[in-house]
């Protein structure tokens, strides 16, 4: 009788646990009814292909995500060469309006950042908060980066 006990305030615990976790995890957003998330902690990459789109500003270029990297193609070769080569997911791309760096979202399945990489040197600049952030882009003068995020403030 003593361990059946044990067994129910240990599932009741748990629960209450995973409860809190759950609903700690994402932002609430007021106004809005609905929300779905889905996180990819064993799932695979829903499309693998090429997305996210982004011509460079001189238009020779496009930057893009596909199997979880960023590539940029060269329009009139044809080809495209990874420029990412990170174990999280990176997607998302937009250039700098001088085309010198890129930025991107990159996704570790526990937390995303904005990665800010410069394409000459290669260097990358991480901007981490505590939440979610996503959607970067360049401000028109390139002195500013803005990108949406779940923190608050």
């Amino acid at each position: 009788m003593q361990s059946i006990k044990l067994l129910i305030l240990f599932s009741i615990i748990l629960s209450i646990a995973s409860e809190a976790e759950w609903t700690n995890r994402y932002p609430k957003v007021d106004g809005q009814r609905h929300h779905i998330y889905l996180e990819s902690y064993e799932l695979p990459i829903l499309s693998s292909g090429p997305k996210y789109p982004a011509p460079s500003p001189d238009g020779r270029s496009i930057a893009f995500a596909s199997y979880g990297w960023i590539w940029v193609l060269e329009i009139q070769t044809g080809i495209a060469k990874r420029i990412t080569d990170s174990s999280d997911i990176d997607g998302r791309p937009r250039w700098s309006a001088d085309g010198s760096q890129l930025t991107f979202v990159r996704d570790s399945g526990l937390d995303s950042s904005i990665i800010v990489l410069d394409l000459a040197s290669g260097n990358t600049n991480t901007i981490n908060t505590p939440a979610i952030d996503l959607d970067p882009e360049f401000s028109a003068d390139g002195t500013s980066l803005y990108f949406s995020s779940a923190e608050s403030g």
